[in-house]
């Protein structure tokens, strides 16, 4: 993974490496964290990808229930219980991966509406034979997540109808001895303990690592990229750590007036990452209303064609980091229909490479302008790379949050409604 700022970033070199150099104790504290296992709900989330016997124990239960039958996981959970794991699934498998025949998949229900339960309902129904063919793990550390606890319900409803004993393929993952843990040993659920981490932050864990080795992933070859990113992001080095280069750019240019950051993946597979990593961003900094930072997830060449007039135009308030993957495909435009006379440079082009004209474009034209970017490069799109890539943002969104002197680790604000929505439920 490359990181390039320093020409493009609209901000003085000096202002960098000061900025940079405020972080220096708090890079030490952050090493220092590195160096023990235990789980507060604060920094030592960097310390998931390295826990052992998170990955030893999510292994024994992906062999238990994983079979050459397995055709679905269910993964019931919301925000930072499923956002990881989806965004992860998505950027391997594209998102037309439904439309295939390949197994097992992953299905994920998050908010509570019908559409998704009528799918489900006409998939079980189709495609699942026995109870060996499905998983369901059910997802929240509160373990009193509004829509995670309705949607199981209907699911499993749904499901003992055509398979009575599916309460031997469902596996909730909660805080231990929560209230959801308790019901769900009271009705013979397997547990599986959450740890102590914020959701936005678990991927790395139990949270993210089951359902993704029940699928097939690589999930070893995940952990080791984020292990690897760990301490070039602990690193007091600006232009050799990604973490730093960012946070520190992203905070600068905030304080001068552009605090919305839009992340611009040029790979339409990254969407739900962005996802992901705007979630970071919004809950982890969100907290003080005279800071912070607004993100915003672009996808090109899509939103080229539907918000870059905005961002070329409208008000100088943006700092974009592009984000993208070279692609080499044999897709060629070779005027078969008759109509690449309309552009007739296409012809003869891979569309990696008109992808990569365009991005070309859009960072030359942004340059041209005056508008404040960086880019960050990923040599593929692989477990290993989305491993490195989520553990640099985890340790750059930690860093951000001791910059603008907030804590990144909680979401208090959000149980403002939930309180009102438990009123209205009685």
């Amino acid at each position: 993974m490359q990181i390039h700022f320093q020409n493009t970033c609209g901000l003085d070199s000096r202002e960098l490496a000061k900025v940079a150099l405020s972080l220096t104790d708090y890079l030490a504290h952050l090493q220092s964290i590195t160096k023990h296992y235990e789980y507060d709900g604060k920094e030592t989330a960097m310390n998931l990808p390295f826990d052992k016997g998170i990955a030893d124990e999510t292994c024994e239960i992906a062999k238990k229930f994983s079979s050459n039958n397995l055709k679905f996981i269910f993964v019931v959970g919301i925000g930072g219980s499923n956002l990881g794991t989806s965004a992860v699934y998505e950027a391997l498998t594209g998102k037309y991966d439904l439309t295939t025949n390949t197994y097992p998949k992953m299905i994920f229900l998050d908010t509570v509406t019908l559409l998704p339960h009528m799918h489900v309902e006409s998939i079980v129904e189709e495609d699942a034979e026995d109870a060996s063919d499905i998983v369901v793990n059910v997802i929240s550390k509160s373990g009193k997540t509004t829509e995670t606890i309705a949607n199981f319900d209907v699911l499993y409803k749904m499901l003992t109808k055509k398979f009575p004993h599916v309460h031997e393929r469902v596996i909730v993952t909660t805080l231990k001895d929560s209230p959801l843990w308790k019901a769900a040993e009271k009705n013979g659920f397997m547990c599986l303990d959450h740890r102590d981490v914020t959701g936005r932050f678990s991927v790395m864990s139990a949270v993210g690592q089951l359902p993704l080795r029940l699928a097939g992933f690589d999930v070893d070859s995940l952990l080791k990229g984020a292990t690897d990113a760990t301490q070039p992001g602990l690193s007091t080095d600006i232009h050799s750590n990604p973490a730093l280069a960012c946070a520190v750019s992203m905070y600068l240019n905030a304080m001068h007036g552009k605090n919305l950051h839009n992340v611009f993946f040029f790979n339409p597979e990254l969407e739900l990452l962005g996802k992901w990593y705007r979630q970071l961003i919004a809950e982890s900094l969100g907290k003080n209303t005279e800071a912070g930072i607004t993100p915003l997830v672009s996808i090109g060449s899509t939103d080229l064609h539907s918000m870059v007039q905005l961002y070329f135009a409208g008000p100088r308030q943006t700092f974009t980091n592009f984000v993208y993957a070279k692609e080499d495909d044999n897709l060629v435009v070779e005027n078969a229909s008759g109509i690449v006379e309309v552009i007739p440079q296409l012809e003869g082009r891979k569309l990696g490479s008109i992808m990569e004209a365009i991005y070309e474009a859009v960072t030359t034209t942004y340059a041209k302008k005056g508008l404040p970017f960086m880019e960050t490069f990923l040599p593929d799109i692989s477990e290993y790379t989305l491993g490195q890539y989520m553990q640099t943002k985890i340790i750059e969104i930690v860093l951000l949050a001791h910059l603008f002197h907030v804590h990144a680790f909680d979401q208090p604000q959000v149980e403002d409604y939930k309180s009102i929505l438990r009123n209205i439920l009685t």
